[in-house]
């Protein structure tokens, strides 16, 4: 039996889009056969919580989400807890490593330990934070250039590169030098929205229509100030709600959109349901009548080529989806072959207010049937083989 390391900034619980994807390639690699031992680098969970499949689980708490204070965590677990995890792991006799970008530690010790171990590498980049880190700022800190050229030095020599998305792979090739860069989706467990969705196919669209966010709202990228604001600018012509808005998340911007919600007296329209367990989420989206995606309208190449992964479950759910973003997106790439939605190539708040009215007038023309059936090209099981298939060949 093989045993494999995987190391990963976030692993359930609580879901992320980092740690549902590791929770479903660790399933897939286990009932292939391998041995598997999860490194969660920057775990919010109880470090006591184990594994789900028989894998082994050992979590490294995240300390600060300040940048000092990150650097400081990333040099202490990549220079003293390594050794520590070495000796956890000395009796092993490990095959292979794979990491995960997301987060710094993850890519850092990966790259280290295959190193030390000597034995092979399989990155999984899902994210481009040195990209992210421009959005809003002119310049990027000294000591976070000097980690990101430390990054890209451990993925361009990896035995293997895997990412989420077409435009990031051609970001890493020009990065990197390689055209040898494999292309894994993210995705969704269309299964569990197949009979969930079934029991309300035939429902009118709500009069108000009902929209869903589902985001971390610790981050101000998701622009759901923008949409509540334009919410209002709507409701404010029309003189009633002309739809309701459903929050789902938690997180340290909530507070502030609860007081955005009140002062521009929207609590009737809008409502915040915290973090929901799977079922919920389900049960919730599939009863919604679209889901929103904000984007900042900067072309940066994080902002136009990553996805937001819960863009994969309103498909599942079945929901159409009213986007804004930058002009040029991958996120509408999606939509328009999925044709499941509707991108504003802005995020002005009066913007975003003319084309939901358009866009909310346009509802009952979707088959949500039709939309649900496209996840299944974006299904969880499946690119998980897909990802086995890469560690097999390595």
């Amino acid at each position: 039996m093989l045993k494999l390391l995987y190391i990963t900034g976030l692993y359930p619980p609580p879901e992320t889009a980092n740690g549902i994807r590791a929770y479903y390639f660790v399933r897939e690699l286990v009932r292939s056969g391998y041995d598997v031992t999860v490194l969660e680098t920057v775990s919010r969970a109880d470090p006591s919580v184990g594994g789900f499949f028989g894998e082994r689980v050992i979590r490294l708490p995240l300390r600060s989400r300040s940048t000092l204070a990150r650097m400081y965590d990333i040099l202490y677990k990549v220079f003293f807890v390594r050794d520590r995890v070495k000796e956890m792991l000395s009796e092993e006799k490990l095959d292979l490593v794979v990491a995960t970008w997301p987060s710094h530690e993850a890519i850092v010790l990966g790259g280290l330990l295959s190193r030390d171990l000597r034995i092979p590498l399989v990155v999984d980049i899902q994210d481009l934070s040195d990209y992210y880190s421009e959005i809003g700022s002119r310049s990027t800190p000294i000591a976070l250039m000097s980690l990101y050229r430390w990054i890209y030095g451990i993925i361009g020599r990896a035995d293997k590169i895997v990412t989420v998305t077409e435009p990031f792979r051609k970001i890493l090739e020009v990065r990197t030098g390689r055209k040898d860069i494999e292309v894994v989706y993210n995705g969704v467990d269309a299964e569990l929205y197949g009979e969930a969705l079934r029991k309300i196919l035939r429902r009118e669209v709500r009069e108000p229509p009902v929209g869903v966010f589902v985001g971390d709202l610790n981050w101000r990228y998701h622009m759901l100030d923008r949409f509540i604001i334009a919410l209002a600018m709507l409701k404010r012509v029309s003189s009633k709600n002309p739809t309701k808005l459903r929050i789902v998340g938690i997180g340290a911007m909530i507070r502030k959109y609860r007081e955005l919600v009140d002062r521009l007296n929207l609590s009737e329209a809008a409502s915040f349901e915290g973090y929901l367990e799977r079922g919920e989420l389900v049960s919730t989206l599939v009863t919604a009548d679209y889901g929103i995606i904000g984007r900042p309208s900067i072309n940066n190449p994080w902002n136009v080529a990553s996805v937001r992964t819960t863009l994969y479950e309103y498909i599942a759910a079945g929901l159409p989806i009213f986007a804004f973003g930058p002009k040029k997106s991958y996120i509408k790439t999606l939509l328009d072959v999925n044709k499941c939605g509707y991108y504003v190539q802005y995020d002005d708040p009066l913007v975003i207010a003319e084309n939901l009215e358009k866009f909310l007038g346009l509802l009952k023309s979707f088959d949500r049937k039709t939309i649900h059936e496209r996840s299944y090209r974006y299904n969880w099981p499946t690119l998980a083989k897909q990802f086995v298939e890469i560690i097999r060949g390595i």
